[in-house]
């Protein structure tokens, strides 16, 4: 004789980009959901594959029910940020179900969007670019007028 629960362990049915992609943006969003109302996600139930990005990691995880979002730390360099979810079975479902069932590793995900990611020339620190135009530019004047040809 075999006793069977009737329910379904938890899983993950999406992650997508929250944010427009490629992007330049310091952090970056994913939105996670799962196929019923869960509990236990924090930042440890997810890791990042990275390639050619340094830095980067999972600096918020909000929400409740079957819906996350997760903000990314997007770290420096040029390349591609996946965010997957890691089974750890810390995630459970109303019944304490956990996530793919018992035993970690079993609700993995790791079929998600990615970010491309690159660097661009920043924004926000003008009065710096500023500066150093002027600076060059009264340095290439100046070495202008004290330059003169040499007599022949």
């Amino acid at each position: 004789i075999a006793k069977f629960s009737g329910t379904t362990p938890p899983a993950v049915s999406s992650i997508t980009r929250a944010s427009q992609n490629p992007t330049e943006a310091e952090y970056v969003e994913y939105t996670v959901v799962f196929d019923q109302s869960v509990t236990g996600v924090d930042a440890t139930d997810f890791v990042l594959a990275v390639t050619g990005i340094t830095g980067a990691y999972v600096s918020n995880v909000s929400g409740s029910g079957a819906t996350y979002t997760v903000t990314v730390y997007a770290g420096t360099g040029e390349g591609t940020i996946r965010l997957d979810v890691v089974d750890d079975d810390s995630i459970v479902d109303d019944e304490s179900a956990p996530l793919g069932n018992v035993g970690a590793g079993n609700g993995n995900y790791t079929s998600g969007d990615e970010y491309h990611y690159f660097l661009a020339l920043p924004l926000r620190p003008w009065p710096t670019v500023a500066s150093l135009l002027l600076a060059g530019l009264w340095l290439a004047r100046r070495t202008q007028n004290n330059q003169r040809p040499a007599k022949s």
